[in-house]
């Protein structure tokens, strides 16, 4: 399937309304921009249109906001589901009900990024050390604070 039907199938499917924007960045990848409310409907919606695998979630820092990024493929085809989250309130609902696969991705992105994905059903340390101070995200830089020497040597 084409990118252009793929960009015609998800604008028919959803709505205008539920879409801040869609694009075609390159060949058989799609950008769609959505708001933290549409979510879980717009996760549910794409899994049902055949886009069953959740690839991984990434996340970045962009001046004030954190960029939640689901990539999402049909076999053929990967969307790129964004969400911009304003860094006073990095809060998304768990996808893990939608896709089960998204249990690492959002512990990795909670822990790198601090992004709490509410109702995740085991949220806990993945990655960092369990000294590693609560409150201080290693890819963020506003909260990136690492931990002493003294500390990491213990």
């Amino acid at each position: 399937m084409s990118e252009a039907s793929v960009i015609s199938r998800i604008s028919e499917t959803l709505g205008k309304n539920r879409i801040k924007s869609i694009q075609n960045p390159r060949e058989r990848r799609v950008n769609l921009e959505i708001e933290k409310a549409e979510l879980k409907d717009v996760a549910s919606i794409l899994k049902n249109e055949g886009f069953h695998h959740l690839s991984t979630i990434t996340a970045q820092e962009d001046s004030d906001v954190v960029e939640v990024i689901y990539h999402l493929s049909d076999g053929g085809n990967v969307v790129n589901m964004r969400v911009a989250l304003p860094l006073n309130d990095t809060s998304l609902p768990t996808l893990t009900d939608v896709y089960p696969g998204a249990v690492l991705y959002e512990q990795e992105v909670n822990e790198l990024m601090g992004v709490e994905f509410l109702g995740h059903p085991s949220m806990g340390r993945f990655i960092l050390p369990e000294q590693w101070p609560r409150g201080s995200y290693l890819l963020r830089k506003d909260k990136g604070e690492p931990l002493e020497k003294d500390e990491a040597d213990n």
